[in-house]
């Protein structure tokens, strides 16, 4: 019975597989004598397999019978199908047309002989089947029939073998081998009539017979060996074992197996076998990789400067030793790209001339190859190619001899057009590439087309890109000499303007949306601390995240840096399909930035990026865009290598943070520019604890690591708007613009905890900071008047704000290192202050001391106890603390001052008759002791210093 089932699925496999075949080759093109040839054939395939499947499983002797004269219908029909087929297809059909009609007449007498008996008389029991054929007397002559019109057709096969060129070549062997294949294993269908046993999964081969052949002759690449055998084979001999597999399980099985648990096990058998004879074909066949030859075609094509260097670049790689070696190469051209003679001899031009080999622009290779779209996925898939012995195959009969005509007036044998994908995704034409037969092999295999589709299409692009650039360079020279564009040289002067390369990047961007009408521009300015290109500017918002940085060793900069032009999204795409890694990390990291134009901004070497997104219009870049474009690149060069080139002047040649004697003017710019916007800036001062010991105890070289390690985590702390310096010489300034009290801390606390946890850290290394704030007036009304009193002397503003935080900083060494203090915030506009603690607010010379501080312009309070003056401080800046301690009962003056300096750093004078107060206060960092009575010529020099 397992016999029987198999055998008889065996035979509805290729029944149905016959079927679907030859309506899908019918519906392609019912008018075409080799589709109709292919169509009858699998027809009679059809008709054979099916009715032998229904015999064996008939159980009932009339309906066997049945069956059995519907099988041999088939056969009858399936000899002069198989002639008629083979007829066309090496065409000689019109030769053989009347032996063919002789044949289906004879082939029409033994279908009337076979419905009236004379073949097929009878049925009977024979080896596991239930009935299978007893042949009549005209069995013998029908037999004999379909071997002579198979033998005949074999005969005109191995006729055209003879003279065919490679590829005709190729497709003959494989419908020999599919055809022999499937004969063979048909032919044992035969055994049981002479009393032979036949093989039950005999049928499964013959299965394999129609895809073979399909793919040998009507597909639209020719397939290799190993495309053969993983899309044909392999599925069909893992369902047949699959098949097996189940049956022999069934008798193992259990009924009770739950439906899901079992499909699961089906679907684990058939992936098991299918990769077990995947991995084995693998080793049967041979894998041409031409990736290195299309990766150097790529290099080259990138450094290539006119369409000369490219068209001479695809000649060489095309007769590389390592390619498959055409006979012979031609090229040609779209003459209105450039006219000219090429430096090839074997390069041409289209032109409408009747002398020579040009292509005509009328001629159906042009026309046919302009209607070819390339918005496919797998474009290579789809890249057309014409062969001229497969164009029956692809075309009507009458676009086949047009086209045939015109390749062997050509003399080649295979022709590729030069595509390029446009914005609408139609195919623009820019010319062809035609081949001769391999000077190194019989055949061309399915791995060498692919091969000259990529170079065809890498050609093609590259050609157009170098006639663009040329164009552009012309068109640059003419803005330069004759004011083209003068809108452009205008924006140009404004952008010279901009000395800040956040500002002028930001600038950029402005103008390249404005000018290139596009959605959204970013650019990367090359980073030299951290090595990397970091994102200055950005114009648009196209919805979605970008990387905020890209490092120099990614593939992109690499490719940006040879080709020093801008180049497309489509471009890279096209490289991408070498398959070399970098070439696909480079189309990654593209895709990821949004861009579908990015131009280098380069002198010797690449100085940063420029991305451009989609047009506002969804149209495609035009030439005066790329103009736009390569205009201000070549300007951002230049003038971030100025900028540049001055920061480096300024910038401290270990760390790579400002120097020490610019970052004061940066204090002070900041400070103006926290006036203008009314934002309050925070300052941290930072050194790094023992550094000394460090030093004497490993040199000064691990010493200078320790630096540039503070410097590291200063930068990954910082964000992009905060400023570095160097105050000293291990001394650091952070400059925190638009920060507060609350946001200064936060960062305090994260600068810190980085450098605690950091996996680089050297030994150990901590620092102590201190903290300043400065806050300006926000009452519109009072800035003006207080910004015109402070400006004229910002340099002891400046110092003031840095003292502040030094101070805190000594404060934090002091309570134990490793930690940060906030000294106290320095404001401007609402008046200074003094705060003298004294209780008897009623002292005469108290009286004077605040005359002296009221004439001076300053607002004094007097407080008698510490928690008042704690809580005023948060509030406001007063300019001193003044303890006149004769007028203090019952309050421990030591205690009194070691609580304000744990909690402030602002300056502390106390006035005392008893000189040794004095003694007892020194270790309290006290700024000025007085003697009373107090003169007020001393305190005017003590608050002259302060200020």
């Amino acid at each position: 019975m397992n016999n029987l089932f198999i055998f008889a699925l065996s035979c509805f496999t290729t029944a149905v597989l016959s079927f679907i075949l030859g309506i899908f080759i019918i519906t392609r093109d019912y008018k075409r004598s080799l589709y109709k040839s292919v169509f009858l054939f699998y027809l009679s395939v059809f008709v054979w397999t099916l009715g032998l499947g229904l015999e064996v499983i008939s159980t009932d002797k009339s309906v066997a019978l049945f069956w059995s004269r519907f099988l041999h219908t088939g056969v009858i029909f399936l000899a002069p199908s198989f002639l008629y087929f083979i007829s066309t297809y090496v065409k000689r059909l019109e030769q053989n047309l009347k032996f063919i009609i002789f044949l289906y007449f004879i082939a029409g007498i033994f279908f009337i002989c076979n419905l009236l008996g004379f073949i097929v008389p009878d049925v009977s029991p024979k080896f596991y089947f239930n009935y299978y054929t007893e042949p009549g007397f005209l069995y013998w002559y029908l037999l004999g029939f379909f071997i002579f019109c198979v033998g005949y057709s074999f005969y005109e096969l191995f006729q055209d073998l003879k003279n065919a060129n490679s590829i005709r070549k190729n497709q003959i062997l494989y419908l020999l081998l599919s055809t022999s294949i499937g004969y063979t294993a048909g032919s044992e269908t035969y055994l049981p009539v002479f009393n032979l046993s036949v093989p039950s999964f005999s049928m499964f081969v013959v299965a394999i017979y129609p895809f073979v052949a399909i793919y040998s002759i009507l597909s639209y690449r020719l397939p290799g060996v190993k495309l053969v055998m993983g899309r044909i084979i392999n599925p069909i001999l893992s369902t047949i074992i699959t098949l097996l597999i189940i049956i022999l399980s069934s008798k193992t099985l259990s009924m009770d197996v739950h439906p899901i648990i079992y499909t699961i096990f089906i679907i684990s058998i058939f992936y098991l076998v299918y990769m077990i004879i995947f991995k084995i074909t693998q080793h049967m066949v041979s894998d041409k990789n031409y990736d290195e030859l299309l990766l150097e075609h790529i290099e080259n094509l990138i450094a290539s400067t006119s369409k000369e260097e490219v068209l001479g670049f695809t000649m060489d790689v095309l007769k590389d030793k390592n390619s498959p070696q055409p006979s012979n190469v031609n090229i040609f051209i779209e003459s209105s790209l450039k006219e000219g003679l090429p430096i090839y001899k074997k390069v041409k031009f289209i032109k409408n001339e009747k002398e020579g080999r040009d292509i005509a622009l009328n001629s159906h290779l042009v026309q046919i190859s302009k209607s070819f779209q390339l918005n496919n996925e797998n474009r290579m898939e789809k890249y057309p190619i014409f062969i001229k012995d497969t164009l029956e195959a692809l075309y009507s009969d009458v676009e086949a001899k047009t086209l045939r005509i015109e390749l062997e007036d050509l003399d080649v044998e295979i022709c590729l057009p030069l595509l390029i994908k446009t914005k609408e995704e139609n195919a623009m034409l820019v010319g062809f590439l035609c081949l001769g037969e391999s000077e190194v092999s019989d055949i061309y295999e399915s791995q060498d087309y692919d091969f000259f589709k990529k170079i065809a299409h890498q050609t093609g692009q590259a050609t157009v890109q170098v006639e663009a650039r040329n164009l552009i360079e012309k068109e640059n020279m003419q803005a330069y000499q004759h004011g083209y564009q003068q809108h452009l040289i205008d924006t140009i002067k404004r952008l010279s303007e901009t000395r800040n390369i956040n500002d002028f990047s930001q600038e950029v961007m402005s103008v390249l949306q404005r000018e290139a009408d596009v959605q959204y521009a970013s650019i990367y300015i090359y980073n030299i601390d951290k090595q990397e290109f970091d994102q200055k500017g950005m114009s648009g918002n196209n919805g979605v995240s970008i990387p905020r940085s890209i490092k120099e060793s990614d593939p992109l900069i690499h490719i940006l840096n040879q080709h020093q032009k801008p180049i497309e999204l489509e471009q890279i795409e096209i490289w991408a399909e070498s398959k070399s890694k970098d070439m696909l990390k480079a189309l990654n990291m593209a895709k990821k930035l949004h861009g579908l134009m990015f131009s280098p901004i380069a002198s010797d070497k690449i100085l940063g990026i420029i991305v451009l997104g989609d047009k506002k219009e969804d149209k495609k870049y035009a030439l005066s865009e790329w103009n736009i474009l390569h205009i201000v690149s070549d300007f951002a060069a230049m003038a971030i290598q100025s900028m540049l080139f001055a920061e480096d002047m300024v910038k401290d040649k270990l760390t790579r943070v400002y120097n020490q004697g610019y970052t004061p003017m940066l204090i002070q710019n900041s400070m103006l520019e926290a006036m203008q916007t009314g934002e309050p800036t925070s300052l941290l001062f930072t050194d790094i604890d023992n550094f000394k010991s460090w030093n004497d105890k490993f040199g000064h070289e691990k010493g200078n690591d320790v630096l540039k390690f503070l410097t590291l985590c200063m930068r990954e702390t910082a964000r992009p708007s905060d400023i570095l310096g160097r105050y000293g010489g291990e001394e650091f300034i952070i400059i925190l613009p638009k920060t507060d009290k609350e946001g200064a801390e936060i960062f305090a606390n994260r600068f810190l905890e980085n450098l605690r946890q950091h996996p680089h850290n050297p030994g150990h290394v901590t620092i102590s900071a201190g903290i300043s704030t400065f806050i300006p007036n926000k009452k519109k009304e009072e800035t003006k008047e207080s910004e015109e009193t402070v400006i004229h002397d910002m340099g002891k503003l400046t110092k003031k704000f840095v003292d502040i935080a030094d101070k805190a900083m000594y404060i934090a060494k002091k309570q134990g290192k490793n930690r940060y203090i906030y000294g106290r915030a320095l404001k401007i506009g609402e008046g200074l202050e003094a705060f003298i603690v004294a209780d008897n607010k009623k002292d005469k010379d108290l009286a004077s001391l605040k005359t002296y501080f009221k004439q001076e312009g300053y607002k004094t309070t007097v407080f008698s106890d510490l928690e008042t003056i704690s809580a005023s401080l948060d509030k406001t800046v007063p300019v001193s603390i003044i303890i006149y301690a004769d007028l203090l009962k019952d309050i421990d003056i030591e205690k009194f001052i070691q609580k304000l300096k744990e909690k402030n750093t602002v300056p502390i004078a106390v006035i005392s008759s008893n000189a040794e107060l004095k003694a007892k206060l020194a270790s309290l960092d006290i700024e000025r002791f007085f003697l009373q009575p107090v003169k007020i010529s001393e305190i005017e020099d003590w608050v002259k210093r302060l200020n």
